[in-house]
């Protein structure tokens, strides 16, 4: 049952923290800088139905609570040990991978990678912190 709740949890603490990022000046102003760029104009995101982001927000947010729930036992005991540790293991399982693969097979521009990585780093150690404060 913590698993559901923190998968819910989860996927709520990544829309907001999404949304919150996505609205600061520093990443309009970069975004606006690049709009123009070939790669942007090809590779950029496409607006979805929210909708449809929600769905993959908690298909996300299940999936990682699922995973935080099966290694739990071998994260710290100690709440924010437990969270670096598991946003270290989403890092190296997701955003670097990802960022890496997105460099490597477009022509994006490396500073929107890079912000794209940063913005997932964020919102992966909240959704981390939640994870680790309601799954004990």
């Amino acid at each position: 049952m913590h698993v559901l709740f923190a998968g819910i949890a989860g996927a709520i603490v990544i829309f907001i923290a999404d949304g919150l990022m996505q609205r600061m000046p520093v990443v309009i102003m970069v975004r606006k800088e690049y709009e123009d760029f070939e790669g942007v104009k090809k590779w950029g995101r496409e607006a979805r139905p929210l909708l449809q982001k929600i769905v993959i927000m908690l298909i996300e947010g299940f999936f990682f609570a699922f995973a935080f729930a099966l290694i739990r036992a071998g994260l710290s005991s100690n709440v924010v040990l437990a969270t670096l540790q598991f946003w270290f293991l989403l890092a190296a399982v997701r955003i670097i991978p990802e960022s890496m693969e997105f460099w490597h097979e477009t022509n994006y521009p490396l500073q929107l990678i890079w912000l794209e990585a940063g913005m997932d780093a964020v919102s992966g150690l909240a959704v981390a912190f939640t994870f680790a404060f309601i799954i004990a």
